[in-house]
């Protein structure tokens, strides 16, 4: 929905809702359910660039924990999940966890184009 802001007595402009991402690093587990609590419009849970190479394996294990455990009804805003490229040698892994929760979340799989997976709530 657009917003109307009066500038002057001619002049109108429209402005689109404003919406808020929130990156989190996949290897800070401890920040997933913080960033619920932030209000925001979007999380985007980070496992590519964000993330070391090193610390990508405990990342994917952080957001498969994370879903299994964490209470649905807290889920009001959407999340996404940035995996690695498909060239990059992490992308397998990242895909085999993303299909790894099709399963626990009933088939809400948006897929994961451009490198991003979606729960939409």
């Amino acid at each position: 929905m657009d917003k109307i802001n009066l500038l002057s007595k001619n002049q109108v402009v429209f402005i689109k809702e404003d919406v808020t991402y929130l990156f989190v690093l996949a290897n800070k587990k401890e920040l997933f359910t913080k960033a619920l609590e932030c209000g925001v419009d979007v999380i985007i849970i980070d496992l590519e660039d964000s993330v070391h190479p090193s610390e990508k394996t405990h990342g994917r294990e952080n957001i498969v924990s994370w879903f299994a455990a964490v209470n649905r009804e807290l889920i009001t805003t959407k999340i996404y999940i940035k995996i690695n490229h498909p060239e990059c040698v992490d992308f397998i892994h990242d895909v085999e966890m993303l299909n790894s929760l099709v399963v626990s979340f009933d088939n809400r799989y948006y897929g994961a184009q451009n490198g991003i997976w979606q729960y939409d709530r």
